[in-house]
């Protein structure tokens, strides 16, 4: 990751922990060494024992930078939204 994304910066929005698993939120952003932005967010869920973490799962998207909601609509439904 570092070595293709050499500025990766990552932000971690929000958490919540119960003592077995800990929430994450987070917000992930740099510019790749092919010139290409990268910017993800989403979620990890990590599964703490002790308080350490013993395990993790990651659910990361790209962020789709679209001009407007319609847009995005359009984008995943593959339909026009109606006027």
């Amino acid at each position: 990751m570092f070595r293709g994304i050499p500025d990766f910066r990552a932000e971690l929005v929000r958490s919540a922990d119960d003592g077995h698993t800990c929430w994450t939120e987070w917000h992930w952003w740099g510019n790749r060494t092919d010139g290409q932005r990268f910017d993800m967010r989403g979620v990890a869920l990590f599964e703490l024992q002790d308080s350490l973490i013993v395990g993790g799962r990651l659910y990361m998207e790209p962020v789709e930078h679209r001009s407007n909601i319609e847009d995005a609509v359009e984008m995943q439904s593959g339909v026009p939204p109606a006027d």
